[in-house]
């Protein structure tokens, strides 16, 4: 694995080239190293956001679970947010795999209110939003498509689902 002083001077060379390269008119050229520059760039942002996630893990996978609730919690803006975000969960569950289906349909929210919620546009999959921050601490902690991390995210939407009940946020959806 490169080290970030590597990364840094591997960026800082395909800058001067894609400047060398626009400067003699070879475009095409520069547009394909700038394409590069581009996909090591999202890597390194990747990589870097990977790292963060790590401070959630605890002692027990019950505690990073909790810590991974804790820090998406507040990115939910208010409860209309938050009804949107359980129904979303709920419904990616709902075409998931069998744990993923049982868990929906356990879940105590009535089908017809989240069926479908994934078809529509909503702020809760914006850029640092709940779900995505979500998605990348399971996959970053618990491994990405794995089944240990579809059953983490269940625990953690679990937590989402107890504590919108206690809110009161939730219990009009309830069967």
């Amino acid at each position: 694995m490169e080290d970030q002083y590597e990364n840094l001077s591997k960026i800082a060379q395909m800058l001067v080239l894609i400047e060398k390269l626009k400067l003699s008119g070879n475009l095409r050229d520069a547009q394909v190293w700038e394409q590069k520059l581009f996909q090591l760039m999202q890597k390194r942002q990747q990589e870097r956001e990977q790292a963060d996630f790590f401070k959630y893990v605890g002692s027990t996978d019950d505690e990073t679970d909790n810590n991974i609730f804790k820090a998406v919690l507040p990115l939910i803006r208010n409860e209309s947010e938050f009804v949107r975000f359980v129904f979303e969960e709920l419904d990616a569950a709902s075409h998931g795999g069998d744990f993923a289906k049982k868990f929906a349909k356990e879940s105590g929210i009535v089908a017809d209110y989240y069926r479908g919620a994934l078809n529509s546009e909503s702020t809760i999959d914006r850029a640092g939003g709940p779900q995505q921050v979500l998605s990348y601490a399971v996959m970053s902690i618990y491994g990405p498509g794995s089944e240990v991390g579809c059953f983490h995210r269940i625990q953690i939407v679990k937590k989402f689902i107890k504590y919108g009940m206690e809110m009161g946020y939730l219990l009009k959806y309830t069967s």
